[in-house]
């Protein structure tokens, strides 16, 4: 008899709400799975999607809750997970190739509907656990709500950061610019997301050698007039 596995996957929800057009034809990965590295993938999952979001936002007691009518577009996510049935995400592969496809194109992927999936040997659906997170980490917020999805075009490169990715190899001042970068996804007012991406641009700026920050220093000035808050 063949072990059972484990999926975990993170839904994308209506993430044409906001569009002015919706892009025709939809992305390949509307119609099939994508692979995004190895066991991770970006998919429609169809007859399961639906109930996966319910599961997400249960309904309470004569009432439906809001995502009730919204659509569930994709799921991104990891087969063959390692850990137990109610351990989503252990070692954190998924979540880190969300964080790194935000670099490619924001998206409000969050961890509030998401959850991992238990199937027999055989492919049956055995359980489906929701992850439960809150807070910050349950939900992503982006400024253009009229893109928030991938195109085709970001594929590539998503694939091309997941598998190029060590954290272990990368300089500190990399590894607290990404860490700003994500968190500042995860605040929904504009006023505590800039002061993240200002810090997270000027931690690129310091070399191994500054332990401080230092905002008289040319670097906060170049970055700023970079990216044109000057």
């Amino acid at each position: 008899m063949l072990e059972e596995e484990f999926t975990d996957v993170v839904l994308m929800v209506d993430a044409f709400a906001e569009a002015k057009e919706v892009p025709d034809p939809l992305p390949g990965y509307f119609d099939g799975d994508v692979t995004l590295s190895g066991d991770l993938f970006l998919g429609p999952l169809l007859s399961l999607r639906r109930d996966l979001l319910d599961a997400c936002d249960p309904r309470g007691i004569n009432w439906e809750p809001p995502t009730k009518a919204y659509p569930v577009n994709v799921v991104i996510g990891r087969r063959a997970a390692p850990g137990h049935p109610w351990n989503f995400d252990p070692d954190r592969r998924l979540w880190t190739c969300i964080q790194l496809s935000r670099l490619v194109q924001p998206t409000s992927l969050g961890f509030d509907r998401a959850g991992r999936l238990q199937f027999d040997g055989d492919g049956k659906l055995l359980a489906f656990a929701p992850s439960r997170i809150g807070g910050c980490p349950g939900r992503g917020w982006v400024a253009d709500l009229e893109h928030n999805w991938f195109a085709d075009r970001h594929i590539e490169e998503i694939r091309l950061l997941v598998e190029s990715f060590d954290a272990d190899t990368l300089p500190e001042r990399v590894l607290q610019a990404l860490w700003h970068h994500e968190h500042a996804h995860q605040m929904h007012f504009v006023d505590v997301r800039w002061p993240l991406i200002a810090i997270g641009l000027e931690s690129l700026s310091m070399g191994p050698e500054v332990k401080t920050y230092d905002h008289n220093t040319p670097s906060a000035h170049f970055f700023a007039a970079g990216v044109r808050l000057l």
